[in-house]
């Protein structure tokens, strides 16, 4: 955990350049360019002399280096998937070193942007921002961007508990690597679970596990403002959702993958992978971030049993599963049950893309991308020569053999409810089948309830996400609506059915709701198409009151259905749901702020909206969210009440160099430039004679 300052002020400096992978800063400030060879076990570094032949690489790592020279020797190297590539670092590294801080802490976080084109704001993922919205990071609703050569200090309280995550929010800049682990710890932190057995499992040491994709871009296409990759697509899917626009890329751990789905099938002890290290009845907390752009992965780990004990920061009652979907946003902590007696000293950690279920039918082949880590017994370990490159077994559990038809294995927060596109010995659980492992206050409880909420005191939203919100394809406004003086329309475009066929055109606009503050808000968020997506809300945590799959043969869940011929919108397929009256929500749910809206089905959250200020909600898919799968929310009093919305600093950046032009100018300022424009003119006339007259005289004086 960091330290404050004397002041009692937890003070980061992230500084925020360009960067290389597989390039290591030596002393003297040189920075070797980097290659691994998996055949021959060997770092080597590229002669920087031009006058040398061309490829001639030194040996940086043979081997014959014990393991803390080694590890001194790779501290500085980005390695990602092995090759050469640009990324985004935050103080020389990508992902940049978690913060952690104790719950209630004041953090002062100063951002300095030293990329050379690129603007950037900082989201804080899962931190509430409470009475003070303007540090949520948000471009144009919350904050101006920060500019490059300029300095942005975010000031806030850590006001939510657990694993949560920094990113970059503006562009393509998370997907570049702009993140990082962002941990809040409990004042009674949790170091013992009781699971549903009665059994106590007890935490020995703990790891935060940051996920992240890496692909290679064919070409960037300005949209909307913001820089969108787009990246060689797949081929279709014949059955299933179809996830996202990436085909090829690599599954990294800590920063840490490799480029060959072949080397990290046929030979892994040959790879530079991350390490988890553990001991003989020693159990491990895995915090683990999905901080990637765009693909969902299956967590398993072979040998071993793990429980879910906390989910987006909230402690959830243990339950154990043999695998766990975790989609972009989200995060959940794994307390994985160290064996007593392993039968060797290391065992993998095995990250397969969504796809993993989705392949061709045809020919049974899957379509997969993996990733790998490695869980390893240090007890186990004769000296350092076994941790080495090589020395380990290169056989993975690919099959997940103890998964049979006698014995399913129970996978948590698939988008369906079952493998119905091809028989697996599997068995999928949805997230609303986790309850909330803390009591709920009295308030709280009443949002569970099933009941026909009084229309001024409850906010009810029906979202179809296709490929939009309700077909409002989002648009930031040109300034902060905060300070805006005048109509919304002078600084943002709005969303104006009269003026915008959104059957027929993409509607671009401000599109935003408002929820009166202290309101139960509920919304359903639904889509008809066959893709899903995950739903963050910035601003608040949500109660997961239910969650509604597709029906078979793919079928739009029969709860609800498209409001129109064009299907623009969703409502209930039997009205008496409306106002809240929805039957067989949960009664103990989990609270989230980012949670997986399954493909030709939907959730329902709720949240008491307590927050003042302008909040924001996207879909975490980098791509859907760019495309403008988004919208803004102002949460405040009553319209006919006096603001209770909190204001940011006197000295706060309130014009993001947005400027219409001013009022114009009356007559008299007409006249006054005309005048002025004359004087000139005869001043410049009276200039030119001077002169002339002067280079006269000149001429007269040398004839004489």
């Amino acid at each position: 955990m960091a330290r404050p300052n004397e002041d009692g002020i937890y003070e980061f400096d992230l500084t925020i350049e360009h960067g290389l992978t597989m390039v290591t800063t030596q002393n003297d400030g040189i920075t070797p360019i980097i290659d691994y060879s998996p055949e021959q076990l060997l770092w080597t570094k590229r002669d920087p002399d031009f006058h040398n032949k061309c490829n001639k690489n030194d040996t940086f790592i043979d081997g014959t280096e014990n393991i803390e020279e080694i590890d001194q020797l790779l501290s500085t190297l980005i390695q990602y998937d092995g090759k050469h590539r640009r990324v985004i670092s935050v103080n020389g590294k990508s992902p940049g070193d978690p913060i952690v801080v104790p719950l209630g802490a004041k953090v002062v976080i100063r951002v300095r942007n030293r990329l050379i084109t690129q603007a950037i704001t900082l989201h804080m993922h899962g931190m509430a921002m409470k009475n003070r919205w303007w540090n949520d990071g948000v471009p144009y609703v919350q904050q101006c961007p920060i500019t490059p050569g300029s300095v942005y200090t975010y000031n806030f309280i850590a006001d939510n508990p657990g694993t949560h995550f920094y990113h970059g929010h503006m562009m393509g800049d998370r997907s570049m690597g702009l993140l990082g682990g962002f941990v809040v710890i409990r004042p009674d932190e949790r170091i013992e679970f009781t699971t549903e057995f009665g059994d106590k499992i007890k935490i020995g040491r703990q790891n935060l596990a940051i996920l992240q994709m890496f692909g290679k871009i064919l070409f960037m296409n300005e949209l909307n403002g913001l820089v969108i990759a787009l990246i060689r697509a797949g081929p279709p899917q014949a059955h299933g959702p179809y996830l996202g626009f990436l085909r090829q890329f690599s599954v990294l751990v800590n920063q840490k993958g490799w480029h060959s789905q072949d080397d990290l099938k046929l030979i892994p002890s040959h790879l530079p992978l991350p390490n988890f290290a553990t001991k003989r009845g020693e159990n491990l907390l895995l915090r683990l971030i999905n901080g990637g752009f765009e693909q969902s992965f299956y967590v398993w780990i072979e040998e071993h049993e793990f429980w879910i004990v906390a989910v987006d920061g909230s402690y959830v009652k243990p339950k154990r599963f043999d695998s766990v979907l975790i989609h972009p946003g989200e995060r959940y902590d794994l307390l994985i049950v160290s064996q007593q007696n392993p039968t060797r000293n290391f065992f993998r950690i095995i990250f397969e893309s969504f796809d993993r279920f989705m392949g061709n039918f045809s020919t049974g082949e899957d379509r997969i991308n993996v990733g790998l880590a490695n869980l390893i017994y240090e007890d186990q370990i004769v000296g350092n020569e076994s941790q080495k490159l090589g020395n380990f077994s290169n056989e993975v559990d690919w099959g997940h053999k103890k998964c049979t038809n006698q014995s399913n294995c129970l996978i948590l927060n698939c988008p369906h409810i079952d493998f119905i596109t091809r028989p697996r010995n599997y068995t999928c659980i949805t997230i609303d089948h986790l309850e909330n492992a803390e009591m709920p206050s009295n308030d709280d409880a009443i949002i569970f309830q099933s009941q026909n909420f009084p229309a001024n005191l409850f906010h009810e939203l029906m979202l179809n996400v296709m490929p939009s919100f309700n077909r409002w394809f989002y648009k930031m406004p040109n300034d902060i609506p905060f300070f805006n003086q005048g109509p919304l329309e002078r600084i943002a475009t709005k969303c104006d059915k009269t003026k915008c066929n959104r059957s027929e055109n993409r509607c671009h606009c401000f599109h935003h709701f408002e929820f009166t503050l202290d309101n139960i808000v509920q919304i359903t968020v639904a889509t008809s198409m066959n893709m899903l997506h995950p739903f963050h809300l910035h601003g608040t945590k949500f109660y997961v009151l239910k969650v509604g799959t597709m029906e078979p043969e793919y079928g739009l869940n029969s709860d609800v259905k498209c409001a129109d011929d064009d299907c623009l919108e969703m409502k209930w397929s039997n009205i008496s749901f409306s106002n809240g009256n929805i039957p067989h929500l949960k009664t103990n749910p989990i609270l989230r702020d980012t949670v997986m809206v399954p493909h030709k089905g939907y959730v329902v959250i709720r949240f008491r909206a307590t927050n003042a200020g302008w909040f924001f909600a996207h879909c975490h898919m980098l791509f859907h969210h760019m495309d403008g799968m988004a919208f803004a929310y102002k949460v405040d009093a009553a319209p006919s009440a006096p603001s209770k919305m909190p204001k940011p600093p006197s000295n706060f950046p309130r014009n993001c160099a947005f400027f219409d032009g001013g009022v114009g100018w009356d007559d008299e300022d007409e006249e006054e430039d005309e005048a002025e424009t004359k004087n000139g003119q005869s001043k410049f006339g009276i200039n030119i004679s001077m002169l002339l007259l002067l280079i006269g005289f000149k001429i007269l004086f040398y004839f004489l």
